[in-house]
């Protein structure tokens, strides 16, 4: 005989996902409209009413779309906020953005850098003394 009843853990973004979801569907709108009037690709329109807010754009532009897709929707953001509850759901960590570059310097890398520093040093330094 079980006893006991189980029941679904339900994650912060799942309950923001179901709030948007929800919303759209009572607005009786498709994702498709929605997202030629707000001008979000569908992908994250997607993404954000499945709760998978890794496929989201990092930082700023990930939390401007949840801003701009719940201000359409007439939905309180600050409210989706809250529930977040300040989880870090659009940080950088772990992903990379393609305008942003990350260079790792090894010895090889600071032998070259001073190699080009030394050469335009002294190019420069010939340049001055032919001129005095």
């Amino acid at each position: 005989m079980n006893i006991f009843k189980t029941n679904k853990i339900v994650q912060d973004n799942e309950i923001v996902a179901e709030i948007l979801r929800n919303r759209r569907k009572e607005k009786n709108i498709s994702l498709e409209k929605v997202s030629q009037e707000i001008d979000i690709h569908i992908k994250y329109l997607k993404a954000l009413e499945s709760g998978d807010f890794s496929a989201m754009p990092s930082g700023v532009y990930g939390k401007n779309f949840l801003k701009e897709y719940a201000l359409f929707l007439g939905i309180n953001y600050k409210e989706l906020l809250e529930i977040l509850d300040d989880k870090n759901y659009f940080s950088d960590f772990g992903r990379t953005c393609p305008l942003k570059m990350k260079v790792e310097f090894t010895n090889s890398n600071y032998a070259a850098l001073l190699n080009f520093l030394w050469s335009l040093f002294s190019s420069l330094c010939w340049c001055l003394s032919s001129f005095c």
